[in-house]
């Protein structure tokens, strides 16, 4: 569902519904990709250039915060491998939350990723571009 963002400082809301985690053997990670997909889908649907995706499940619903930072990204990054800048208006994903163990658990994906390509992981606020990524695609780890 899509909501006005009331007072936010942003123009829409995404609502998303996250699996509840019942030990990863019940298709949860794929379910999550789906609704992260989702989201990416509607925001670019929506002609927004950037989404802030907090970290889904990981609450109430027990999604481990290691998993759910591997899918987001792992969703995010299939996104813009299947899209380049002039099929999408969507240019940045920032991977957020109000929790410092969930925008932790999103920066160690970052720095884990960015280590496989070579790249360095600068503090909790960090910036990487994907080699497989298009030059105009952004993901951002931001705590709020």
């Amino acid at each position: 569902a899509v909501t006005t963002a009331g007072r936010l400082p942003c123009k829409h809301v995404l609502h998303a519904v996250a699996p509840t985690w019942r030990g990863g053997n019940e298709g949860e990670e794929m379910l999550l990709a789906v609704a992260a997909r989702g989201c990416l889908d509607k925001a670019a649907a929506l002609g927004c250039e950037s989404v802030s995706i907090p970290g889904l499940g990981s609450g109430i619903f027990g999604v481990p915060r290691a998993v759910c930072a591997r899918v987001l990204f792992d969703v995010a990054l299939a996104y813009f491998a299947e899209h380049d800048a002039a099929t999408t208006p969507l240019k940045t994903v920032r991977f957020t939350n109000f929790d410092e163990p969930t925008v932790g658990a999103f920066d160690a994906e970052l720095k884990k990723r960015q280590a496989k390509m070579g790249a360095t992981a600068t503090a909790a606020t960090a910036d990487a571009v994907p080699r497989s990524m298009p030059s105009t695609a952004l993901i951002v780890v931001a705590g709020v």
